[in-house]
């Protein structure tokens, strides 16, 4: 049995079609949870069909096959252990929207904040340059927006860590691990472990609650194990 993971991203209706028969409809807005899951005891191809519900995004199909592979640049599917499997719907426009929480204009240069929605309450800032027919970024780096952080207890503390590694805030991150472990995982060892991904969620698909962390095309999980309110081991489930 394989189980198919739908991370919401964007209001919409998700339809299901196999040999152009619809066999399962959900929408976003009826699901509570952050994610919809569906189980499948036989997996054969089929289409998604995605209806934004925001009238500024497009409706579109993607084709996947029986093994959960798809060539759609508009999903990503992320192959997880225990034949579990991650879905990420991406947004389609007719334009491209050069969209942020905040957006300034400060000489030459075009400066973007985005919140990261994180525990310890962080926003991304990228600076772009305009050219002939492009905008390049230039630089981008993490600020905190909120005045008072949140302490994140138990396994939560995993996900922060994780969090505080995509933001590059080493110092932050290394805080959060034991003395012992802290001492092996310098901000070397970090960068060098878990490679530059792009995304993090904590999941409950295993014995141990985990977190995922997104690379380009692909994903890893790790569970952590705990000496009072600090990380004492991070280690990876296959």
């Amino acid at each position: 049995m394989k189980i198919l993971h739908i991370f919401k991203s964007f209001p919409a209706t998700i339809k299901f079609y196999q040999n152009k028969t619809e066999i399962f409809c959900v929408s976003t807005t009826e699901s509570l949870s952050d994610e919809i899951n569906l189980k499948f005891e036989d997996t054969e191809d089929f289409s998604i069909y995605v209806y934004p519900h925001e009238k500024q995004l497009l409706s579109y199909v993607a084709d996947i096959s029986c093994n959960f592979s798809t060539e759609s640049n508009l999903i990503k599917i992320y192959k997880l252990p225990e034949e579990n499997y991650i879905l990420k719907l991406f947004p389609l426009t007719l334009e491209r929207k050069f969209e942020g929480n905040k957006i300034e204009i400060d000489g030459n240069n075009i400066k973007r904040l985005k919140f990261m929605n994180d525990i310890a309450g962080r926003a991304r800032v990228d600076i772009f340059v305009p050219n002939d027919n492009s905008i390049d970024k230039k630089e981008e780096y993490f600020v905190y927006v909120n005045k008072q952080k949140s302490e994140a207890e138990g396994e939560i503390k995993l996900l922060d860590f994780f969090q505080s590694v995509l933001a590059c805030d080493f110092n932050y991150a290394q805080n959060l691990l034991s003395n012992n472990l802290s001492n092996v995982l310098t901000k070397e060892k970090i960068k060098e472990f878990f490679g530059e991904f792009r995304d993090c969620s904590l999941v409950n698909y295993y014995q141990e609650p985990a977190v995922v962390i997104f690379y380009e095309n692909s994903a890893k999980i790790f569970a952590g194990n705990f000496d009072g309110e600090k990380i004492s081991d991070i280690y990876e489930i296959n």
